[in-house]
């Protein structure tokens, strides 16, 4: 046997067998170096599953798994772990997160009517206000 036989040998051995105990650590630490809160946050929404060679990555939303994917976790993982032959797929499933709450993106008024209208929402004496008053808004 060669030298780089025996090195990449050494080197395989060294390495963890997949299981949900060294995914956990591996998962742990890699979240540990991103320097970013909300990819952490969002990264903390996301859950294993092995399933002979194919690894499974449960995520409450479409937008938890393009974190996922554009975070590089499976770049490399090969090299992690004793298995070479890991395939890997993220799915989204919201009955694996029964206490996530999807936020929905709030959109600003776009000009003085809509913001009224939102006011009048809150505060429906606003409208009376108005009208007692004769009050015109300008546009």
């Amino acid at each position: 046997m060669s030298s780089i036989e025996k090195k990449e040998e050494e080197k395989t051995r060294l390495l963890k067998p997949l299981t949900a105990q060294s995914l956990e650590e591996d998962w742990e630490d890699f979240k540990s170096k991103i320097n970013s809160k909300s990819i952490q946050a969002s990264l903390s929404n996301v859950k294993f599953e092995i399933k002979d060679n194919h690894l499974y990555a449960y995520v409450p939303s479409n937008r938890t798994g393009e974190v996922l994917s554009d975070s590089r976790y499976f770049i490399g993982f090969s090299d992690r772990f004793k298995e070479k032959e890991i395939l890997n797929t993220i799915v989204v499933d919201t009955d694996k997160f029964p206490n996530y709450t999807n936020v929905a993106e709030t959109t600003k008024p776009k000009n003085v009517a809509e913001k009224y209208q939102l006011m009048t929402l809150k505060n429906i004496n606003l409208e009376v206000l108005r009208k007692t008053l004769d009050l015109k808004f300008d546009v």
